[in-house]
């Protein structure tokens, strides 16, 4: 609680210190401060989107240690309890859409490789044996007399 108060007396607030203010001031441990009525303080949960998922992790931890303050008074508890909860889906959430991002580049990856394999072998597939003695002949020409084909051979 300590941290908390100072950090918002010096305007260091962090996430935790955001959602602490409002329990705090409703059981007057807190002054309260003059915008204390806005949809801000009365829908604290909106801050979690927000915040990234190592701020969500951290958040955790610390709505776990103001958990085992007041722990005696069930609002105080129940207001953490939905506060971890909240956090917790959000957290989830976030981990979900990052996995599914990696996911999709892997995706776009392996698809790409795939029709270019299917290409490949669809043109290679219609040669026969001597033409790909002529074309195998054709390419150590041009590299032998264009460095620039044989750079950019070699970049495919």
């Amino acid at each position: 609680m300590l941290r908390t108060k100072l950090r918002v007396k010096n305007n260091r607030e962090e996430a935790i210190d955001f959602i602490a203010k409002v329990i705090l001031m409703v059981f007057g441990l807190m002054p309260l401060e003059l915008d204390f009525l806005t949809n801000e303080f009365r829908q604290s949960y909106v801050i979690y989107p927000a915040l990234s998922i190592e701020q969500l992790e951290r958040l955790m931890q610390e709505i776990g240690d103001y958990e085992l303050i007041l722990n005696d008074n069930v609002k105080f508890l129940e207001f953490w309890e939905a506060h971890r909860e909240l956090c917790q889906l959000q957290l989830e959430k976030k981990r979900l859409r990052s996995i599914s991002e990696v996911m999709s580049a892997s995706e776009d990856r392996l698809f790409k490789e795939q029709i270019l394999e299917t290409e490949s072998n669809e043109f290679l597939g219609k040669m026969t044996r001597r033409s790909l003695g002529d074309l195998l002949s054709e390419i150590r020409a041009n590299m032998a007399q264009n460095a620039s084909f044989a750079a950019e051979l070699q970049y495919w």
